[in-house]
């Protein structure tokens, strides 16, 4: 990883926070969530999904967003498979996703294809940082998801100690 990529990663907001979308569509980021693309200088994201069936939504600064179209532009042209495994990527990603710009309250517009799909309608959601961007839960997948983990945690807990993980 490379000393820039070192900075973002540093000044990521760490652990999950809880936000709302309103009735309007529009997420109010957490302070150190805005904070953080603040630090970024980066005043739009894109908002959207790789996968429906998973229930999480990505907000991707658009700094960020930029980057991983770079990294996927490599990992196309190391074959067919790739590159079909990436434009499928990109057309998922482009039917539910978009740009959207923070307003002066810290706010961002979330697409209204991708509000209905994952039923983010004026609803609590959750948010975490990872690999450069935001990820984000209804509240209901996001209480799923965590039990899903907290009922795997002792085999996974005693997976990673026998690496040297624990």
């Amino acid at each position: 990883m490379n000393e820039d990529r070192k900075l973002i990663y540093q000044s990521a907001p760490r652990g999950d926070e809880d936000a709302r979308v309103d009735d309007k569509g529009r997420l109010k980021l957490p302070a150190r969530f805005w904070e953080y693309l603040n630090v970024r200088k980066d005043s739009t994201v894109y908002i959207t999904t790789f996968n429906p069936q998973m229930k999480m939504s990505l907000i991707y600064p658009s700094s960020e967003w930029q980057y991983r179209q770079e990294v996927w532009a490599d990992l196309a042209r190391k074959g067919p498979e790739m590159a079909a495994a990436i434009e499928s990527r990109k057309v998922v990603a482009n039917g539910y996703g978009g740009d959207s710009t923070i307003d002066s309250q810290g706010r961002v517009l979330v697409p209204a294809k991708l509000r209905k799909e994952m039923a983010l309608e004026n609803a609590k959601v959750f948010l975490s940082f990872d690999e450069g961007r935001f990820n984000m839960w209804a509240d209901a997948d996001y209480t799923a998801n965590l039990n899903r983990a907290l009922a795997q945690a002792s085999a996974s807990y005693d997976l990673l100690k026998s690496m040297g993980e624990g």
